[in-house]
């Protein structure tokens, strides 16, 4: 199931979600956990018809691409950071490792992965915030 939920249909979920919860944990004055009939009727609302699970894995599906969206912006903004202090860029003539003038050749992956093999050189201070991002994988 691949769909984007509209605002209304995910208050309704954290609306309907919110009041199983606190209902379970006693702070809902209009729904308590002990009136199952209630209850069931509510949990019957969220699993069949607001959330079933082929809404839930939706839901996961567009959380981890938000995600994985949000790491990739993250990476490009470690790679500028790096870049725009010529400190960390290191030997211009290391040794692997593209110069300024061949980084200016590259083209999208190419470049992002020159600069990533810069940026994991171990001389390199942004080598644990790349790795970071790594890591959550």
């Amino acid at each position: 199931m691949t769909k984007n939920f509209t605002e209304v249909e995910l208050l309704e979920i954290i609306s309907c979600a919110d009041e199983l919860i606190t209902a379970l944990d006693g702070t809902n004055e209009d729904l308590h956990r002990d009136n199952s009939t209630k209850m069931c009727e509510t949990w019957d609302h969220l699993n069949d018809h607001l959330a079933p699970p082929a809404v839930v894995k939706a839901l996961a599906q567009e959380l981890l691409a938000a995600r994985m969206g949000l790491d990739g912006i993250k990476r490009d903004a470690i790679r500028y950071r790096f870049l725009r202090e010529s400190d960390y860029f290191g030997a211009e003539d290391e040794v692997g490792l593209a110069s300024w003038d061949d980084l200016c050749d590259l083209n999208c992956n190419d470049f992002d992965a020159a600069v990533d093999a810069r940026m994991n050189h171990p001389d390199s201070l942004y080598t644990p915030m790349l790795r970071n991002i790594e890591d959550r994988k």
